[in-house]
């Protein structure tokens, strides 16, 4: 249908001028009684319309009647709802109603006394869920005197801009109350998409007359009536051109998405494609009629593979309707996008064709003839009568080699076809809910649930709290979805680009809480399927499964809120945090403050400073004892570096500038060269030491990392602490690089952090320190550590080497060593990570 069909009745014109078409829709999928219903409502509004004109309520001509006006959009309204949704009669006859009711004309126990006991109770449930639910549309009214209110100059730019952030905040208000009707009563969000589609089909005919006029490319070939620079008579209509393009934006985010949650497949075409009209006119002007060209020279295509199709549904007695179809325009120019190209002839899904049966069984009885006539393509076989999408959505699809051509194939029954194209408003689906629900209304159900979960979140009140809601249903509820599954086969649908803390968090908060890591099994690319160990930040891919490794000692940390994607996620992490905010506050603000004490000098960091000290330190800074102080550390609520002097102040520790007044070397100070030769970010000569932590050597990727008042300390790129100091001070990160060769001022001492590990014997840690010993080479550390399972024994040591050849010298010599099953530098990791390692 096009929009000039669907254009709204404008005031001064009878608001029953579509109730003939409103009766036939309604004739072809109602049962008698309920058309009876909606015929006998309309004679009733003729009836209260009518007695009103008698009573003089009626305006003055001329004049903007609000009451017809209503009534017009009313019926206007029924008719969409009809012709599009085929929703039942109690919505149609609540609607037609709502009105005059609203208006004051009537009383619901008049409107209820006349559709009947029973059925006038059903329509009265609905009226109130509306009355619950304030508009969430911008009267066309409202909207015509912002237009009319336009005017030129600083100021009303001024005004337009607050008007747009009134609108945004409106905008989010509505959907927010739209999302807390859903699960009250699905029609009434039904009753709001139509009204969507409906004032939709008007908003494209608008943008077009403004372009017209301003002699731009309208989304639709011809002259438009009264347009163009040359026509002085030009009455503009009731949205501005930028208005236009607000509502066609909202409807690209919110409504189509909302009609594909809700399984009105029929609405959201038709939703989306009058948004690309309005939004992208050039691009729908070209593709419409490049589709409609396409379509035409594979006419005799689609009616061969219809023939076919139909023939072979015959030959295995299966009586089926067979149809090809070309699919709505924005789901074609999304292909296109992603092709990159705009020849058409290459996209072989811009149509489908379609079998539809009687039962389910017939649906894999057609698929499997199917495919033993023509061979499938890989990757393109989906049963999602097996797994129903969470709208509930059932076909069987497949795409196979037909006439030297890829054919796309849906299967499916009679019932299932419908739920495709009404979805929740067919009349039986937003009944069958509860615990007795079949398996069919399942999908709707579970869903509902979901937006339950956003109830408290939602009711928050205020215009921040709204546009915090809008953000998160666009990019939770609305957002594109990917379906992955449990090692068990059972479904989850999350948003694109979701990780495993997102499915763990979907599956049971517990499970999220405690997260360690997951497997998942995917298609390598190849048709094969392989599974890995991933981390927390992989992004899923749909028919991934995914299989999450739980451990308890496991826990949320603030790195977890980068990686979830989803509200619900973000929403339980959150929460854990402020649970147990003051345990893990008091454990960074003890490392940040025993890694700055390391550097200021003290060897064994915070445990160099006595309680005392430390209780002083905690006074000095209004903190009721220590934990409380490393607390505020962590939150920033204590300056480290107030701290820092404060502590040398009671330690006597002087400072860099101090030690050099008095040319004397720093009282605790670590026994290695201080000077690397290292340029940073491309200046050389400023003070850089090399880090203990990783004791990076020449040739290793390295980072820089800008201390406080000690210089550049750099680490290896893959050191843990580098990346722990690189999260919480990403500023204080800095570019460095290794001296060139022969460079005098190249590092004179570097050292080597290595392990050895071999079989428990006398005299092993002999032979290995015997061996180090004779290449001239100083142990600053050496540690040995026995295991019993497996009868092992495990050496580190810290040698002091001149250059990196030494090292590979000497781990050569050391594999020669009997017994000796591992000799090589040791890889920086964690304290946490090395301790585990150990003790294991």
């Amino acid at each position: 249908m096009t929009a000039d069909t669907h254009e709204t009745t404008f005031p001064g014109g009878s608001p029953f001028l579509n109730e003939g078409r409103l009766l036939k829709a309604v004739e072809a999928y109602l049962e008698p009684d309920d058309v009876s219903a909606v015929a006998d409502t309309l004679r009733f509004l003729h009836e209260v319309s009518e007695r009103r004109a008698l009573d003089g309520g009626q305006s003055a001509p001329g004049e903007v009647d609000d009451f017809e006006m209503a009534l017009t959009e009313a019926v206007s309204t029924a008719q969409t709802l009809a012709e599009s949704l085929r929703i039942d009669a109690v919505t149609l006859v609540a609607v037609l109603i709502y009105p005059p009711l609203t208006s004051g004309v009537i009383a619901l126990a008049d409107a209820r006394e006349r559709v009947g006991a029973t059925f006038g109770d059903q329509v009265a449930s609905v009226i109130e869920s509306l009355e619950r639910f304030e508009s969430t549309q911008r009267s066309g009214a409202t909207l015509r005197r912002s237009a009319l209110a336009e005017s030129d100059g600083v100021e009303a730019d001024r005004e337009r801009k607050k008007s747009r952030e009134r609108r945004k905040r409106q905008d989010a208000d509505g959907l927010r109350r739209m999302f807390l009707s859903v699960a009250e009563d699905p029609r009434v969000v039904i009753i709001k998409i139509a009204e969507q589609l409906r004032l939709m089909r008007s908003v494209r005919k608008a943008a077009d007359r403004w372009r017209a006029h301003a002699g731009q490319p309208t989304s639709q070939a011809g002259k438009i009536e009264d347009s163009g620079p040359q026509v002085a008579s030009f009455a503009p209509p009731a949205w501005t051109l930028e208005e236009c393009l607000m509502l066609a934006e909202e409807t690209r985010e919110v409504y189509a998405p909302l009609a594909a949650r809700l399984g009105m497949g029929r609405v959201e075409g038709e939703l989306e494609d009058v948004a690309f009209a309005v939004l992208e006119p050039e691009e729908y002007r070209w593709l419409s009629e490049a589709v409609a060209e396409e379509a035409q020279g594979r006419r005799g295509y689609v009616e061969r593979v219809c023939a076919i199709l139909r023939e072979e549904m015959r030959a295995i007695g299966v009586a089926a309707e067979v149809s090809g179809r070309v699919k709505h325009l924005y789901s074609i120019y999304r292909k296109v996008k992603r092709s990159g190209s705009r020849d058409l002839t290459g996209l072989f899904d811009i149509l489908a064709f379609r079998i539809i049966v009687n039962t389910v069984a017939e649906c894999y009885q057609a698929l499997g003839h199917v495919h033993e006539l023509w061979r499938p393509k890989d990757g393109r076989i989906k049963d999602f009568i097996a797994a129903p999408k969470p709208n509930g959505y059932q076909s069987l699809h497949t795409t196979v080699f037909l006439e030297d051509q890829l054919a796309e194939i849906q299967i499916r029954t009679h019932e299932m076809h419908q739920l495709a194209e009404y979805g929740v408003a067919m009349h039986w689906y937003y009944k069958d809910i509860g615990d007795t629900a079949t398996a069919k209304a399942k999908p709707l159900q579970a869903w509902m649930q979901q937006v339950q979960e956003w109830q408290q979140e939602l009711r928050a009140p205020g215009a921040a709290g709204a546009q915090r809601a809008l953000e998160a249903v666009k990019a939770d509820v609305l957002k594109e979805q990917i379906f992955v599954f449990t090692p068990a086969g059972d479904v989850k649908e999350l948003p694109a680009g979701s990780t495993p803390l997102d499915f763990a968090y979907r599956i049971h908060s517990e499970l999220g809480n405690h997260v360690a890591g997951a497997r998942v099994t995917t298609d390598d690319g190849s048709g094969r399927l392989v599974k890995r160990m991933v981390p927390l930040d992989y992004e899923l891919h749909g028919g991934d499964v995914v299989d999450i490794i739980r451990r308890n000692d496991a826990h949320p940390t603030r790195d977890w809120l980068r990686f979830a994607r989803t509200k619900a996620a973000r929403q339980h992490i959150t929460r854990y945090l402020k649970e147990h905010e003051r345990d893990i506050d008091l454990q960074i603000g003890r490392e940040r403050l025993d890694r700055e004490l390391r550097i200021l000098g003290l060897r064994k960091g915070i445990e160099d400073v006595a309680d005392d000290d430390l209780r002083w330190l905690a006074s000095e800074f209004n903190q009721p004892n220590v934990d409380a102080l490393l607390v505020a550390l962590a939150r920033d609520s204590v300056r480290m570096s107030a701290l820092l002097t404060k502590v040398r102040e009671r330690l006597k520790i002087p400072t860099a500038a101090e030690l050099a007044a008095a040319e004397v070397p720093a009282p605790i100070a670590a026994p290695r060269e201080e000077r690397t030769g290292a340029s940073v970010a491309g200046m050389a000569g400023l003070m850089t030491r090399l880090g203990a932590c990783c004791n990076p050597l020449p040739g290793d990727e390295i980072v820089g990392f800008v201390t406080r008042g000690r210089g550049v300390v750099i680490h290896r790129a893959t050191c843990a602490n580098l990346r722990s100091l690189a999260e919480r001070e990403p500023e204080r990160v800095i570019a460095v690089a290794w001296p060139k060769e022969g460079d005098t001022d190249a590092p004179q001492t570097l050292r080597a952090h290595i392990i050895v590990e071999g079989g428990d014997r006398t005299g092993l840690l002999r032979d290995v320190t015997g061996i180090i010993t004779n290449r001239k080479i100083n142990m600053v550390k050496v540690e040995s550590v026995s295991k019993k399972r497996p009868h092992s024994a495990v050496i580190e040591a810290v040698l002091e080497i001149h250059r990196p050849e030494d090292l590979e010298s000497v781990l050569r010599e050391l594999r020669e060593v009997p017994g000796v099953t591992l000799a090589e530098r040791k890889e920086p990791h964690s304290h946490k990570r090395e301790k585990s390692r150990r003790q294991g």
